[in-house]
């Protein structure tokens, strides 16, 4: 049983960069919270790789309605292996992770880890990405997430949206998310343009093509 406890120290904002030069990862623990402590709504906006989507906080109740004063907050350990989660602050409800882009720009959501507390496996509930409008974009179906040996689950959405896109899950809130790696790119007339690599790649597979056919002939 998670015992409820408060801490006023000073909140430490800070941000895990993949390799990938274009995604940001949301770490929990670079925020040096203490257990109980909402996650800040300011946390993943705007950053340097992904300037141009910002990122917000909720838990909604059995109505749908949404809730930022009982809002997603930060434990340490014992989530699987996972070290620093984000968790529904209210158990029954579910928790909410929005992504928003700005005008012009595509967010792509790559992947999240999750995992049971205390180092247990859990059934969950419901766990999807919906548009803004409520669309179901993904569901994990029927799923039980890790968390002992320890060890954690991974998900790839590989949603891309213009629109903001919301990752929900419950009710348990002894199921907690980490690791949220998400991209932006620019979009065209409501056309995603392709990144650098998918250019190039796209120029190797033509060239190839082109240099096949001339073997054939």
């Amino acid at each position: 049983m998670k015992i409820k406890l408060f801490s006023s120290s000073l909140l430490a904002v800070g941000l895990l960069i993949s390799s990938n030069a274009s995604a940001t990862v949301l770490d929990f623990e670079g925020l040096g919270l203490s257990i109980y402590q909402p996650i800040p709504q300011t946390y993943g906006d705007n950053t340097g790789t992904t300037p141009n989507v910002e990122v917000s906080y909720s838990v909604v109740d059995g109505s749908g309605i949404p809730h930022l004063t009982e809002s997603i907050e930060y434990w340490g350990t014992s989530y699987g292996d996972l070290s620093g989660v984000a968790f529904s602050g209210a158990n029954g409800w579910y928790a909410k992770i929005t992504l928003t882009p700005d005008s012009g720009y595509d967010v792509i959501l790559n992947s999240f880890d999750m995992a049971g507390y205390p180092q247990t496996d859990l059934a969950l509930d419901s766990l999807e990405v919906v548009s803004g409008s409520g669309v179901q974009l993904w569901d994990s179906g029927v799923t039980t997430i890790l968390g002992s040996g320890p060890t954690h689950s991974s998900f790839s959405p590989n949603i891309t949206s213009s629109s903001p896109i919301s990752i929900v899950w419950g009710t348990n809130w002894n199921i907690g998310i980490d690791n949220i790696n998400f991209s932006q790119r620019p979009t065209q007339g409501g056309v995603s343009v392709p990144e650098p690599t998918t250019l190039a790649l796209l120029g190797l597979g033509l060239a190839g093509l082109g240099f096949r056919g001339k073997r054939r002939y």
